[in-house]
């Protein structure tokens, strides 16, 4: 079991702040950071569309915070990090441009030697393609063929594509990322279209604060949709979001991890049963810095001690 650390947008905007966090998250043992994505906050919020995309979990105004642009904070931790992978838990594909978007990602893959993860999503908040201009109905389809021309790019020599949205020919893109074809895919979602996508075009699934028993069926379908496709469940990374209780007294209930010890090993050997390659855990949101990774700090010493034990 690998484990990674979400920060969601909630990164400190200060420089200095932003590289201790990352630095003490590589040296604690994590194997991977992520940040998650919005360019613009809408002041008024469907709150019953996101409890219905995210699982009932409240939303939180992000209005009065300071929300770092996800592929430039990555790929400045890219030079203060040298082992922890670097992923995108989700950038949101329909949003930017996706040939920006391609020579981007490659960028960041290239200057980290090969450590991004290309979390990938459609998005949910609907205000928020309305500020950007972009058709909220329609972010399914935008998204495959975004994904579809970001591919060729990274992997063409002579890339060619012509779509619905965009269409490129005669053209050279270089330099190429590091990790071939191209950076992992994993596809961000709970849900059947995320599920049908993963299955069909990623090499990876990310549900977030899905409890053993609830994803149980869902990766039984997801297995099935991948053999329909003539897949192999090999070929799939599946990633899970999870909350890190802050207080060590709280159960675990869940996706909840906490309690004790022998909590989180039930929980980990949980999660492995079912083929979970890695946890996310959701960082608590703290504005201060030691207070923020106590949580962390606690589980990497419990996790230590079950790899020694085991």
């Amino acid at each position: 079991m690998r484990f990674g650390v979400k920060f969601g947008v909630d990164l400190p905007a200060d420089p200095d702040e932003l590289v201790q966090l990352a630095m003490r998250i590589e040296h604690l043992g994590f194997d991977s950071i992520w940040v998650g994505d919005h360019l613009v906050i809408p002041r008024h919020v469907d709150v019953a569309l996101h409890r219905a995309q995210v699982g009932g979990v409240e939303f939180a105004d992000k209005t009065h915070n300071d929300v770092l642009d996800p592929i430039l904070a990555l790929t400045y931790l890219s030079t203060v990090t040298t082992r922890i992978r670097l992923g995108l838990s989700v950038l949101v594909i329909p949003y930017r441009d996706p040939i920006l978007t391609a020579k981007l990602l490659a960028t960041l893959d290239v200057l980290s030697r090969g450590r991004l993860i290309v979390g990938a999503g459609v998005g949910w908040m609907k205000d928020e393609f309305m500020a950007l201009g972009v058709p909220y109905e329609e972010r399914g389809a935008i998204a495959d063929e975004y994904l579809a021309l970001m591919v060729e790019l990274w992997t063409s020599e002579s890339p060619t594509f012509s779509g619905t949205y965009r269409s490129i020919a005669d053209v050279a893109f270089l330099p190429k990322p590091v990790q071939k074809p191209h950076p992992p895919i994993w596809i961000g979602g709970n849900g059947a279209p995320a599920m049908r996508r993963a299955a069909r075009l990623g090499q990876g699934w990310m549900p977030n604060f899905q409890s053993p028993d609830e994803l149980r069926p869902k990766l039984q379908q997801l297995r099935s949709m991948m053999c329909a496709g003539g897949r192999d469940e090999s070929e799939m990374t599946i990633a899970v979001g999870c909350r890190l209780a802050a207080d060590p007294s709280v159960a675990p209930s869940g996706s909840l991890l906490g309690g004790t010890r022998a909590d989180i090993t039930l929980a980990i050997e949980a999660y492995a049963a079912l083929g979970v390659e890695e946890l996310v855990l959701l960082s608590p949101r703290e504005p201060n810095l030691d207070v923020r990774l106590a949580p962390l700090e606690r589980f990497a010493e419990q996790v230590h001690a079950i790899e020694a034990r085991d």
